[in-house]
């Protein structure tokens, strides 16, 4: 063998050692780094989770929303244009605004019989039924106190003659602190810092900022209260709606 090819014999090996050594430096130069990272996130976030089961002495009630689904009794309907047609709802102990104290109940680990929290006796007419080819249901909602729902949308709906028996299992979620980035924040805190003031949940927050926006945009007239999307079922020709609670009537008029 000549020396030339000798010479390009030893370049070509170097060459590939070379590149060899290059992206084995580079595999563990990135195996490092993720080996780095990992054990950062094995000393920062805890690998066991705890569970523990409390029974507290003071329970916060659920609220309780029921609506009719007949939106108007035929025998004392009138035109409205104003209103067109909305359904009525009746709440308890759902607490958006104001400075009530929501409701609460006793509870004790050692009696195994439930408590009865609230009993509603509903009477629905056939004969009052705005739509004849309808048959009128209620709808049953059971959700936070400070959390307002669409009962038509998350409802169930309850048929007539009969009697229904719910049992609540209450649930609290604690979220872990640092270095979890949870990002909470404590409105009922922030209510009673205020004077027991203002929203008292993230839900009717939001809700007052989009309201604000369709004032703004002069979608949104006549309004008593600023849960649009919540109290309010909207049709294609425009609808109003009323919800009524134990401590507040509401009405709403929306341009759809």
């Amino acid at each position: 063998m000549s020396e030339s090819n000798k010479r390009k014999f030893w370049k070509i090996r170097f060459t590939g050692k070379l590149l060899r050594s290059a992206i084995f430096v580079v595999c563990v130069a990135c195996f490092s780094w993720q080996s780095a990272d990992f054990l950062q996130l094995y000393f920062s976030y805890p690998t066991a989770t705890s569970v523990d089961i409390t029974f507290p002495e003071v329970l916060i009630k659920p609220a309780v929303t029921l609506c009719n689904s007949n939106p108007k009794l035929k025998s004392t309907f009138f035109y409205d244009y104003r209103r067109m047609v909305y359904i009525t709802c009746y709440s308890s102990n759902l607490h958006i605004y104001g400075s009530e104290e929501v409701e609460t109940t006793y509870s004790n680990e050692t009696f195994r019989i439930p408590n009865s929290m609230n009993i509603f006796v509903a009477a629905i007419q056939d004969l009052d039924s705005f739509y004849p080819w309808t048959v009128p249901r209620l709808l049953l909602s059971v959700h936070s106190p400070f959390v307002p729902i669409d009962p038509v949308d998350e409802g169930v709906l309850l048929e007539k003659y009969h009697e229904y028996f719910i049992h609540l299992k209450l649930e609290e979620q604690h979220l872990l602190g640092s270095p979890y980035q949870t990002n909470c924040t404590d409105y009922e805190y922030l209510w009673k810092k205020n004077n027991k003031t203002g929203p008292r949940s993230q839900e009717v927050f939001l809700e007052t900022i989009i309201d604000s926006y369709l004032k703004a945009v002069h979608t949104v007239r006549n309004i008593s209260l600023l849960i649009v999307p919540i109290f309010f079922r909207c049709a294609d020709n425009g609808v109003g709606g009323t919800f009524l609670s134990r401590a507040m009537v509401v009405r709403m008029d929306l341009l759809c």
